[in-house]
């Protein structure tokens, strides 16, 4: 029984029965009284505009025209961007002049200020080279990445998805950009760099399989390959969704830079660097083009990075078990892998480290991105107990102590609050 059901004593022995309704009105009237002050406040405010309007000698506006005019300007932005993307996106002025780059930058591209650098590294006798599957596991990695051609229908669908995002003429500069730098690549790599990129795919086609397909990381966590602009130009190999925050409205994901180098090894090394340089200038890593699992468009995407490192002896494991579909037991021995465990263990403990680093030289923001990301890696993972032990667990591994030992040799000025908008 509801309060305004229930008798009340009036004065000494008064008992007097409560209407049914009374609460509703009780609300109706509360929600009447709040329009009445509503009222006055904007009477209030229009004086004064009028007022100041008359001594300025410009147009009055009341507030209530004022917000019929925004909701006119925002409904009106909405249709030209509407009118806009449907015009482009049957444009066929774009691909002439994207097809008309794509034959002329070869003969743009002086080869000659590219200087090739000796071999840092050498594989030519790792065994996977000699593997004569090695052709076919790397179209299966492009396959697994949706690794598409820039094609005529390529373009439409980028213009299509982001003419809302980016105007027009950045649109087409990107993805001449892309294209340059493909060929710029294919044109000054030697042959080991070009399998070794290979190589770097399949293994970015084995982990975004891993994780989407055979949940590496549990059900909840879901990663997607980044656009060819943010591959090349913000060298991101996979986005990890790790969820929203519906309050913020925020989108909330981690970038993955994959290595398949040894954590002594240089290019490990760069790659660490190039990260924590982007800390130390309170950066986060952009995502230009990217839409979520579920196909939503995300805009203006920064997103805290890691780098996932994978020795050549694990890489061979996997494709041995991913070359091997026929296998019965194919489904088991991929999803069981342990390098589903090192992964996660890798992102949690730079999710870690990268935090300190970032809150000790002042910058909060980028701190409490990378706590964000931990926490969230914790709760995602508990229903993969082995997940969930690796996060919290922090061993003193080899990994751990060569990002440890690059961030202590790194010569940094503490930014102070008041320093920050500098």
């Amino acid at each position: 029984m509801s309060w305004q059901e229930k008798p009340i004593i009036k004065g000494a022995d008064v008992i007097e029965d409560v209407p049914v309704g009374t609460k509703d009105k009780i609300l109706q009237e509360e929600k009447e009284g709040e329009l009445l002050r509503q009222e006055a406040h904007n009477r209030k405010i229009n004086h004064e505009r009028r007022k100041a309007a008359k001594e300025s000698g410009i147009p009055f506006v009341s507030i209530e025209e004022e917000a019929r005019q925004k909701i006119e300007e925002e409904k009106r932005t909405i249709e030209e961007k509407q009118q806009k993307k449907a015009q482009l996106t049957t444009s066929p002025e774009m691909w002439k002049s994207i097809l008309e780059h794509r034959h002329t930058i070869i003969g743009k591209i002086d080869l000659e200020q590219f200087e090739k650098k000796p071999e840092k590294e050498n594989s030519q006798n790792e065994s996977i080279f000699n593997a004569e599957i090695f052709e076919e596991l790397y179209r299966q990695a492009q396959r697994v990445l949706g690794d598409e051609a820039i094609d005529e229908e390529y373009v439409k669908t980028i213009v299509k998805d982001f003419i809302t995002l980016y105007n027009y003429e950045e649109i087409e500069n990107d993805i001449k950009n892309v294209i340059e730098k493909e060929e710029r690549i294919k044109r000054t790599d030697t042959p080991e760099k070009a399998r070794m990129k290979k190589l770097a795919t399949i293994l970015e086609a084995m982990l975004v399989e891993g994780i989407a397909k055979y949940d590496w990381l549990g059900t909840k966590i879901k990663i997607l390959p980044p656009s060819k602009h943010d591959e090349l130009f913000n060298s991101v190999d996979g986005i990890i969704e790790l969820g929203r925050d519906e309050a913020l409205n925020e989108f909330l994901a981690l970038g993955i830079d994959v290595s398949f180098r040894s954590v002594k090894r240089e290019l490990f090394e760069e790659k660490i660097e190039t990260l924590l340089d982007y800390i130390d200038k309170g950066k986060l890593t952009q995502i230009k083009y990217f839409k979520d699992n579920n196909g939503e468009v995300m805009e203006n995407l920064y997103v805290p990075k890691v780098v996932v490192s994978v020795d050549m002896k694990t890489i061979e494991e996997l494709v041995q078990i991913w070359s091997n579909r026929k296998d019965p037991d194919f489904k088991e021995k991929f999803k069981k892998h342990t390098i589903a465990i090192d992964v996660i263990g890798q992102i949690a403990e730079q999710c870690k480290l990268f935090a300190t680093y970032a809150a000790k030289i002042g910058f909060t923001d980028i701190a409490e991105k990378y706590d964000e990301a931990f926490e969230l890696l914790l709760k995602i993972s508990q229903e993969v107990p082995q997940a969930r032990e690796a996060i919290t667990s922090f061993e003193q591994s080899k990994f751990v102590n060569k990002i440890e030992q690059i961030m202590n040799n790194r010569k940094f000025t503490i930014i102070t609050p008041g320093s920050l908008a500098a």
